[in-house]
């Protein structure tokens, strides 16, 4: 096995799949497996802010690739799911743009490490397509930025979210679940008048 990057917040994440978002000027999403994989794909979209953060430490200023490095490793930065496994990062990098990371699955769930019709579906998602679903999630309560970036990514995760628990039927669940936020939002709002 090759020798970590860094260290992992939870050692799942050593096998597991992710999905990395860049939002802004430079928009892109790929799925990737495992650690290393995932930081070295990070480096390399990121090298106009980062420098080589992984493969060429010589060309970059050290101070911020260990920053970047510890911000990896650190639990804390992440958000972690009911079994305290790290599942989602998310950061800015530079002025203008923002990258998120979402834990797909361990390396024992089936079927998503294959780039497939619903990932494109969810991950190939343009910001411009993710403003109706970020004013919905804002009505029933999420913050989200008033900036195309934060929307997109609060679209993304949304859907990627029902995606990793619900397979195919994300599509139905996600409206399912909107549904139903927007229904107690609205109850909230009625009681709040009365």
């Amino acid at each position: 096995m090759e020798p970590l990057i860094t260290p992992v917040p939870h050692e799942k994440l050593i096998d597991a799949s992710f999905a990395l978002a860049f939002s802004g000027e430079g928009a892109a999403t790929y799925v990737v497996h495992g650690w290393n994989a995932l930081l070295r794909r990070f480096a390399s979209e990121t090298i106009d802010y980062t420098g080589a953060i992984v493969d060429a430490p010589e060309a970059i200023n050290r101070a911020e690739r260990e920053e970047w490095l510890a911000m990896f490793s650190d639990p804390d930065q992440w958000t972690t799911d009911e079994d305290g496994v790290a599942y989602h990062f998310t950061s800015d990098v530079g002025e203008i743009s923002q990258v998120s990371i979402y834990r797909l699955s361990d390396s024992k769930a089936p079927g998503l490490t294959t780039l497939n019709d619903d990932l494109i579906a969810i991950l190939g998602r343009p910001n411009f397509t993710c403003i109706h679903l970020a004013q919905a999630l804002r009505l029933c309560g999420v913050e989200i930025k008033t900036k195309a970036e934060h929307e997109q990514a609060a679209a993304i995760h949304f859907l990627l979210m029902r995606y990793v628990r619900h397979g195919q039927d994300w599509a139905k669940q996600a409206d399912a679940d909107l549904r139903a936020m927007l229904d107690e939002a609205e109850a909230k709002n009625r009681a709040a008048m009365s």
